[in-house]
This record gives structure tokens, C-alpha cells and sequence, in this order.
């Protein structure tokens, strides 16, 4: 084991061919198979997928330093770990500060670390003089490895909490949080009046147009129409924000324009016309739409899940006793417009889903439009259902 101060793992991003690519430094260099394995796998993954990927086989490489354990030379010698070494990674991997990892990150722990042993020792492979009979054992030696390390991660994974799934707000749910938020209302949890305005609009904004939190808080005060039709415009973010802070999801974003009800209209012009000039630094000018409070500037994607955590302590929210989370809001705010759209009776299948797919920023056909709106599918099939066993009754002497 090392005596010498630990190194120091970080996750940075860089522009290459004009694309984001994110590279894992330890004491400010980059780690060459590390970087080698990102530039293959960044033909077909997202920058946001790559970064997870990287942060995961930090927690390798850190967990190899503390050993003393050369992971490099393991693959270059094809020896890769041992079983009791194995064991150990897979503990790590499946273990967060916190506690047990969920089932979901140790699987995609597992996924990317599989992908790296797999990467590693076939580029070896590739780059050295060795014999048909040595290239065979090289590679049975790597199969083991994905075998060993799978079946203990497995295990681990299995032992995890389910996870906490973000289920819908009811309506009345809704009108609960609107009312302890907003601004004028004494149950409101946050101290200043500019930022009880702000995180008012902000949460609307997110229950109305199920936006992502990064297209949130990634918009520009120019992506707002006011007017008689009010709009938002959620565009693909440009590489200069994508660097900027830790949006990486927001990569995924398809543009588009969504309307909006005059009510929130009415929320975010006087967001615009007396309070955001409120976040303004002297000198440092900026056309993001929500600022901090700290420094002026584009509030960071963690900044809604930190205020939603307040908002769940409110005594007349917490009393609900739901959970209420980024992913939940845009679920709530699917599930609404999908309402909203069967209220007005549009009957073909088919537009629904485009409908849906546009206005959620999904490619067109993707299932997680019925994930996102599978409360009023379930509560349109409940009112068939409903409906005709009315009619079979009273059709029966």
C-alpha cells in the first residue's frame, strides 16, 4: 500500500473535431489507455455517457493505487487480477459513499468496466508480437476476467435497494407545491424575495413543458416569446455551455418550440421584468434565463435538485410524503399534456406519439413517451374499461 499523498483523479473536458470529449487526468495528465478507450467509444456514445464511463474507472484506479497495483502492466501482461482482486473492485464498484449502490449504477458500472477490460486487453493483443497460442491464452485469460468480475457484480447488484422510482404528481399534489412556493405565500422556504420569484418560475416552467433539467437551466432570456401566443424554444446547447458547467445531459437535447399557458407567461415576465436584473453582477453581463444567487451566472443542473430538496421539507409538502425530483416533475408534466391532448380528442394513435415525442425532445418513436405518460394510459384504459362494463350493464336484464 502507498504512504505518498493519493493521487489526484479528475474527470475534464475537451473540444475535439468541434466535439465535446470528456478525458479521465490523474495529477493534470491524461491516462493513456483511458484516452485511447474514449476515442474508440466516442463514435457511437454520447460526451454525458463517456464522462459516467470515466468516473467509474476513476473508482478503479484509485482503488489499484491504494493497492499498488499497476493497471496497466496487468494488461500488458495479460496477467489482468485476481480472483480476490476482483472481488474487491466489484465491492467497490457497487458501493457508494452513501451505502450500496442502486442496481442501475452497479450495472452500468459493470457495463463500463467490462468494456474497458475488454478494450485493454484487445489493443495489447493487437500491438504485440504474439503467437497463435499465446493470443489464445490472452484472450481465454480476458474471458475469465469478464466472467469472474460479472458473476460478483451480479451478486452485489442483487443485494441493492430497489430503486426509488419518480412517480407522477396528482393535480391536487401540484396545486399543493405551487401554493407553498409561491412567493407571496408564508410557508415559503427560501429567505429572499428575488429567489422565491426565481425558483417559482423555475418550477412551473419545468410542470409545464416537462423539460429536461439541463435544457432548464441552459435557457436564454432570448428563448422566451411573451406575446399574445407565449412559447419557449429549447435549443441544442452550443459547445461553449456544454463546457461550461456540469450540463452534460443536456446533450441529449432536440430542439423545439413548446407553448405555454399565459398564466406561466404572466410568471416569467415578471420573473424578467422586476427580479432576474436582481442576480446581475456589475460587469459581468449574461443572457442565461435563471441565475445564481452566489455569482450571477447560469444556475448548474444540481441547482434544481438542491431547491426541490427544500421544497420536500415544507411542512404542507412533506406531509404528502412524495418524492419529489427532476425526473418526477417531467414525468407530471408528460402525463398532464398527454391529458390535455386526449381531452381535446385527438383519436390517431400515431399523432400522439409524434406529438409527444416532439414536445418531450424524444426521436421519434421512442418508448419512453408511454414510460413518461404511462399514468393517463393506465387511467384511459381504466375509463374503457370502466365505460364498457357500464354498457354491458345495462344492456343485461
Amino acid at each position: 500500500m502507498y504512504h505518498n499523498p493519493p493521487s489526484s483523479y479528475q474527470i475534464r473536458r475537451f473540444v475535439r473535431d468541434h466535439e465535446i470529449c470528456p478525458y479521465l487526468l490523474r495529477d493534470g495528465v491524461p491516462l493513456i489507455l483511458p484516452s485511447l478507450w474514449v476515442e474508440e467509444l466516442r463514435i457511437a456514445a454520447r460526451p454525458n455517457t463517456l464522462e459516467s464511463y470515466l468516473r467509474d474507472l476513476s473508482i478503479v484506479y484509485k482503488w489499484a493505487e491504494f493497492e499498488a497495483i499497476d493497471i496497466e502492466e496487468r494488461f500488458s501482461s495479460f496477467r489482468g487480477f485476481s480472483t480476490p482482486e476482483l472481488t474487491s473492485i466489484a465491492q467497490k464498484l457497487c458501493t457508494t459513499k452513501s451505502g450500496p449502490a442502486s442496481r442501475s449504477t452497479c450495472q452500468r458500472r459493470l457495463e463500463a468496466f467490462r468494456d474497458y477490460i475488454k478494450f485493454s486487453y484487445d489493443y495489447n493483443i493487437e500491438n504485440a508480437k504474439l503467437s497463435l497460442i499465446e493470443q489464445a491464452q490472452a484472450e481465454k485469460n480476458r474471458d475469465n476476467q469478464l466472467k469472474k468480475l460479472t458473476k460478483r457484480m451480479t451478486r452485489h447488484s442483487n443485494l441493492s435497494p430497489e430503486p426509488r422510482c419518480s412517480t407522477d404528481l396528482t393535480k391536487s399534489e401540484v396545486d399543493v407545491i405551487l401554493a407553498a412556493i409561491d412567493p407571496g405565500s408564508p410557508s415559503n422556504c427560501f429567505k429572499e424575495e428575488r429567489v422565491k420569484v426565481r425558483n417559482f418560475a423555475l418550477i412551473a416552467l419545468a410542470l409545464e413543458t416537462f423539460a429536461r433539467r439541463s435544457e432548464l437551466v441552459l435557457l436564454e432570456t432570448t428563448d422566451l416569446d411573451l406575446g399574445y401566443e407565449p412559447t419557449v424554444t429549447i435549443k441544442k446547447p452550443t459547445t461553449v455551455n456544454q463546457l461550461k458547467r456540469r450540463d452534460g445531459a443536456s446533450m441529449k437535447t432536440r430542439g423545439r418550440i413548446i407553448p405555454i399557458s399565459l398564466e406561466l407567461a404572466s410568471v416569467l415576465r415578471f420573473y424578467l421584468d422586476h427580479v432576474r436584473d436582481e442576480f446581475l453582477i456589475p460587469k459581468r453581463p449574461t443572457t442565461s434565463l435563471f441565475l445564481s444567487s452566489r455569482d450571477g451566472r447560469r444556475i448548474a443542473a444540481m441547482s434544481l435538485n438542491h431547491i426541490l430538496k427544500k421544497v420536500s421539507q415544507i411542512p404542507e409538502i412533506k406531509q404528502l410524503g412524495v418524492r419529489i425530483h427532476p425526473h418526477g416533475l417531467r414525468s407530471t408534466g408528460a402525463t398532464e399534456i398527454r391529458r390535455k391532448i386526449d381531452a381535446n380528442g385527438v383519436s390517431s394513435g400515431i399523432m400522439m406519439e409524434e406529438v409527444l415525442s416532439y414536445l418531450g425532445g424524444w426521436v421519434s418513436g421512442s418508448p419512453m413517451v408511454r414510460r413518461y405518460t404511462k399514468t393517463a394510459l393506465s387511467e384511459k384504459l381504466g375509463a374503457m374499461v370502466r365505460g364498457k362494463k357500464a354498457v354491458l350493464e345495462r344492456l343485461t336484464p
